[in-house]
């Protein structure tokens, strides 16, 4: 009769419920709790985490900003601080990019790029009113763009946003 546990020597100590796992994991929830947030962060993958927002204005157009650094057409956002939630994050940067109170509704795309280790929550939503006040330092020009006329790089997000939400 055959076994689906492995029965090699090295499997027997270091399996689950093993006597080698369970010290470990004694020894390390023993540390203190500031060492073991080291312990985790040294062997842990670590992202960069960053929100935007496709946002809508009252007649249906969607906000596209173009970044004054990059020099590409964007949606609004930017990187999260340090113990800032994702929505907290969306709201703040569109303030300071675009001047806008966004209204964020339910729907929030998750994407993740293991190769260039950044995590990026895209959320929708909406301004009843579409005064746009840019910060020079982040973006050099704005435009509504009703969907089908938006270039290819905006395009292709929002396409894959509808896509997400059907």
């Amino acid at each position: 009769m055959s076994s689906s546990r492995s029965s090699s020597p090295l499997a027997r100590l270091t399996g689950l419920g093993s006597p080698l796992r369970r010290a470990a994991y004694w020894t390390f929830e023993s540390l203190p709790r500031f060492l073991r947030r080291r312990v985790v962060g040294a062997f842990m993958p670590s992202y960069v985490l960053a929100a935007s927002c496709v946002i809508e204005g009252p007649d249906g157009r969607i906000l596209v900003a173009r970044s004054a650094y990059r020099r590409t057409w964007v949606f609004p956002g930017g990187l999260l601080d340090r113990n800032e939630t994702p929505d907290d994050c969306v709201r703040r940067e569109v303030f300071e990019e675009v001047g806008l109170d966004v209204k964020l509704d339910s729907r929030t795309i998750t994407l993740i790029d293991p190769e260039s280790r950044r995590i990026d929550f895209l959320y929708a939503g909406r301004v009843t009113d579409a005064t746009v006040t840019l910060d020079p330092a982040e973006m050099s020009d704005y435009e509504w763009v009703r969907r089908e006329d938006m270039d290819d790089f905006v395009e292709r997000h929002v396409t894959m946003i509808d896509r997400k939400l059907e």
